[in-house]
């Protein structure tokens, strides 16, 4: 009887998370649907933006079929819409994680979500505003000295755009990647000290490959990270010296509770 009450309890529960699952999808989907309705009717100054770091440095963009142009204003709309409701999403999830979580470790969860939301945005922004204009007046400047017609397929450029903006949203991930090994014990003073420099030349190499092969937009990509690598070791290095702090506490209480006992006893 215990045991059937018991598989009564587990299909009763998985059925409420499974019905909760649901709901949120389901809310992720609407909310998508409704960004991606506001963003078709703003879809011109939207693809606008997305060419213009191409345009400015003086490419000329042309659809070499005629359904590239169509297909690559959905796919602009589209991952716009979906990059906008990331953070709806992201949400969603933490708030369906939020009862398997301790309501200690709640608020370290919400402050980790709104991080990963930020950083992955701030990294979008830093590549429109500063890495393609630089990348694409480089590139205009290069192919102008042989006299090259310089055109961009529209979904060559599109395509290329899409890509280089989230591996950049992703490197800003960065100090969160940092943390982590700090939190697991897997970095620490000694190893960062020891390891520093093989972590620099990672990120210069990094840099290099998603970059023109000029020193300037190398720094320009490299600067950004390493700082944000060693803002992750400050975290890492504060989080790492108040949980010893924490534990030292515990193991101090314990002795003293268990002084306690021996002279009661």
């Amino acid at each position: 009887m215990r045991t059937e009450r018991r598989l009564r309890k587990l299909d009763k529960s998985y059925s409420e998370h499974l019905r909760e699952a649901r709901k949120r999808i389901f809310s992720c989907v609407l909310f998508l649907g409704f960004v991606f309705s506001l963003c078709i009717l703003n879809a011109s100054p939207i693809f606008e933006a997305v060419l213009k770091p191409g345009t400015e440095a003086g490419f000329e963009i042309i659809s070499v079929s005629p359904g590239d142009a169509l297909v690559a204003g959905i796919t602009v709309v589209f991952l716009s819409s979906f990059f906008l409701t990331v953070p709806f999403m992201t949400i969603q999830f933490g708030s369906f994680m939020m009862p398997a979580v301790d309501q200690a470790k709640r608020v370290k969860l919400r402050v980790v979500i709104f991080v990963i939301i930020v950083l992955f945005f701030a990294g979008l922004a830093f590549s429109f505003k500063v890495m393609l204009p630089v990348f694409f007046g480089f590139m205009h400047g290069y192919g102008g000295q042989f006299m090259i017609a310089e055109t961009f397929s529209v979904m060559d450029y599109v395509s290329f755009i899409i890509t280089f903006s989230v591996v950049m949203g992703v490197a800003f991930e960065t100090p969160l990647f940092v943390v982590a090994m700090w939190t697991f014990g897997i970095m620490d003073r000694q190893k960062v000290k020891k390891l520093r420099g093989v972590f620099y030349l990672a990120i210069f190499v990094g840099a290099a490959v998603i970059t023109p092969p000029d020193v300037i937009s190398q720094v320009m990509v490299a600067l950004p990270m390493l700082g944000l690598f060693e803002l992750g070791n400050v975290c890492g290095m504060s989080i790492q010296k108040r949980n010893k702090g924490i534990n030292a506490q515990g193991k101090d209480e314990f002795k003293k509770q268990a002084y306690v006992r021996e002279e009661r006893s």
